[in-house]
């Protein structure tokens, strides 16, 4: 069974325009122009094809750095406590919270997704906060 890690991964390499396939439930092959350049594990290591990286050095990075970000994320997503408030649906976790500000995540069909509400009536209920710009 294929980790939500992996799943997580897959999805933000192909939106930042990379090849990415499973080789099995445990390994993802990142391709650039039709030639492998990386493979990620589910337990976050890394494998490169030592012959065909110069030149591709910058990608490396690039595959590298969403690879380790997912992995943070999805670790904090796995650890945190769940946030309860009325009218909330279940499935969302507290990742930080500020000064009635709450960064809130969760796992859907389509990847991980983040919010940020602020509580209100003596913290029972969240509310989307208003950002400049949008009508009232």
């Amino acid at each position: 069974m294929r980790t939500k890690y992996l799943e997580e991964v897959r999805a933000q390499l192909l939106s930042a325009e990379y090849g990415a396939e499973f080789k099995d439930d445990c390994t993802l092959q990142i391709d650039l122009d039709g030639r492998p350049l990386y493979q990620v594990c589910d337990t976050g290591n890394f494998r490169y094809f030592e012959d065909d990286t110069i030149g591709r050095e910058k990608a490396l990075d690039q595959v590298r750095g969403i690879a380790s970000t997912t992995r943070e994320y999805m670790n904090l997503l796995d650890q945190a406590l769940p946030l309860t408030a009325d009218g909330l649906g279940e499935g969302y976790k507290l990742l930080a919270e500020f000064n009635g500000t709450v960064l809130a995540g969760q796992l859907t069909e389509y990847g991980a997704q983040f919010i940020t509400w602020e509580w209100v009536h003596d913290r029972a209920s969240l509310l989307r906060p208003w950002r400049q710009g949008e009508k009232l």
